[in-house]
Parts: C-alpha cells; sequence; structure tokens
C-alpha cells in the first residue's frame, strides 16, 4: 500500500482548505453586513423612545402655553414644545443620514470604515444630547416649575425644583452617556473584532 499521496490528492487537499478558507471569509463578511443591520435596529430603539416623548408632551406642552396666564409659564411650555420639536427632527435627520450607509456590492473595506465611523458618529451624538436637548428642556421646566415651588416665599423651597432639576439632568446623562454609549461601544467592539479576523485571513 502507498502512503505518499498523488500529486492530485495534495492538489485536492489544498483546493478544499482554499475553499475553506474562503467560505470562513464570506462568513465573517456577512456577520459584519449583519452588525450594520443590527446597528440600525439599534439607533430606530433609541430613536424611538425620543419620538414617543415628543408625541405625548409636545401636543400638552403647547396646550398648556396657549391656556397659561402668567408670561413666565407661557414662556416656559413654549420652550418645552420647540425643545421637543427640535429634538425630534434633529434626531430624525440624523437617523436619515445615518441609513445612507453605503452598499457593501461596492468595497468590503469601504463598507467597514463607513460602519465603525457611523458607531463613532451615534457615540458623539448621544454624548451631545445633554447639551442641546437636556438643558434647554430643563430650563423651559424651570420657567413653569420654580414660580409654583416658591410661591410661600420661603428661600428652602428654592432648594427642591433646584434638586429635581440636576437629578434630572443626571439621570439624563447616564442615560445616554452610560448606558446608551456603553451599548454601541459594545456592538463598535464586536465589528472591530470581525474585521481583525478579516485582515487575519
Amino acid at each position: 500500500m502507498n502512503s505518499h499521496k498523488s500529486p492530485g490528492d495534495e492538489l485536492q487537499a489544498v483546493w478544499r482548505q482554499n475553499l475553506a478558507e474562503k467560505e470562513d471569509l464570506a462568513m465573517t463578511i456577512r456577520l459584519v453586513q449583519e452588525k450594520g443591520r443590527s446597528f440600525q435596529d439599534v439607533v430606530r430603539e433609541q430613536n424611538r423612545a425620543g419620538y414617543l416623548l415628543a408625541l405625548a408632551l409636545g401636543p400638552l406642552t403647547a396646550l398648556a402655553a396657549w391656556k397659561a396666564n402668567a408670561a413666565i409659564f407661557q414662556i416656559g411650555y413654549l420652550v418645552l414644545t420647540l425643545t421637543l420639536l427640535v429634538g425630534c427632527t434633529v434626531t430624525w435627520l440624523y437617523h436619515r443620514k445615518e441609513r445612507s450607509l453605503a452598499d457593501t456590492g461596492a468595497s468590503v473595506r469601504e463598507y467597514h470604515r463607513q460602519l465603525l465611523e457611523a458607531y463613532d458618529r451615534r457615540i458623539c451624538f448621544l454624548k451631545s444630547v445633554k447639551f442641546w436637548y437636556a438643558i434647554p428642556l430643563l430650563t423651559g421646566a424651570s420657567m413653569v416649575l420654580f414660580p409654583i415651588w416658591t410661591r410661600s416665599g420661603n428661600p428652602w423651597d428654592l432648594w427642591m425644583p433646584v434638586t429635581l432639576m440636576v437629578l434630572v439632568w443626571v439621570w439624563m446623562w447616564h442615560f445616554n452617556d452610560v448606558q446608551r454609549v456603553g451599548q454601541v461601544r459594545r456592538k463598535r467592539l464586536e465589528v472591530e473584532e470581525l474585521l481583525a479576523q478579516i485582515e487575519h485571513e
């Protein structure tokens, strides 16, 4: 019995190995593409909360601004209404821009680069919410709440709305900068690991 492999057997073994490597690479690329679709799902889910908040509170604050007697209340409710509308619009425009992520058919490497950049833009967006959205929202709320809580004239009553505003701002910071950013960063790390596998293969 001949223990040596024939050239045909060796060629077949090399061919099978190359085929297996190509299949592994194709699977990894499909996984990265799936990560891109999963990222879009995460963005949609995160944005949905902002849309629901605006749809639920926007009409109420607009109605309250229309019915308010004092100018401070009218301004406060108007600031709340405008902030909710602007927040909804900015979120929608941002998501519309992210949906234009290039198709993988053009260049797989370019798609991967754009996907990582999309993760970074999402992180920057979430970190900016506490400034352009939370501060105006809490400003409008404070214009409505401060006069109500300080009617008694007791200076200690001022601490309650101030404490409430600070707690709400800290909660919004934690919700976006810690929870949501952490979720996006974990997904970005998964993509980086897959890309490292592609580069290795």
